[in-house]
């Protein structure tokens, strides 16, 4: 499977910024001050700039998109491994913003969730809804959304397949909404204690 474009790499629309800022401003309410976030699939890192003061930040993505100054920011695969300075850090709140609909297996992402947060701790996604599919492509196309992320789409997950994907990976869905007008959405996860 070949990986999604690196997001510096892809050709920006000229509603992607504001896209991406409604985004972070959904996802960081589900982050307070005390939390220690892992943000797999981060890009530059402008999910921090959105996170109350006192929260630890950390974040992979495919390829490096930061100045070479950044020590909290990993290289990593979805699926790979963390560094092990990351597997050190007590994690608990990981985010993926804008990435489980690029990825052919997104259970992985649920996985990898799984094994970087402590108990109890919660899995912040955001995703297009399926009825933004179509809007979302034409968009690409026309250039006002990124022609290049549009074209990596694997699948858009509904609510529905979004907890039974969480179900099956040690999950349960505690929220969800629905933004920009219902064509994108937020589901916030706790990771199931055993026992």
């Amino acid at each position: 499977m070949p990986s999604p474009r690196p997001a510096a790499q892809e050709s920006q629309g000229t509603l992607s910024p504001f896209l991406a800022r409604q985004r972070y401003e959904h996802a960081a309410r589900y982050v307070s001050q005390n939390d220690t976030v892992l943000d797999l699939g981060c890009g530059s890192g402008e999910l921090r700039k959105y996170l109350p003061a006192g929260t630890a930040y950390f974040g992979t993505d495919i390829a490096k998109h930061w100045p070479s100054s950044e020590k909290d920011l990993f290289v990593v695969k979805v699926g790979g491994a963390l560094p092990a300075a990351l597997r050190k850090k007590k994690i608990t709140v990981v985010t993926a913003l804008a990435l489980i609909e690029h990825l052919a297996e997104p259970g992985t992402l649920f996985v990898d969730a799984r094994n970087a947060l402590t108990p109890a701790g919660r899995f912040v996604l955001t995703t297009p809804h399926p009825i933004g599919r179509a809007p979302h492509d034409l968009g690409g196309k026309l250039g006002i959304f990124s022609s290049d992320a549009s074209e990596e789409h694997e699948t858009f997950l509904g609510k529905r397949d979004l907890a039974r994907l969480a179900e099956r990976n040690g999950f349960e869905m505690t929220d969800y909404k629905r933004f920009l007008f219902g064509m994108n959405q937020v589901a916030v996860f706790m990771k199931k204690t055993v026992g």
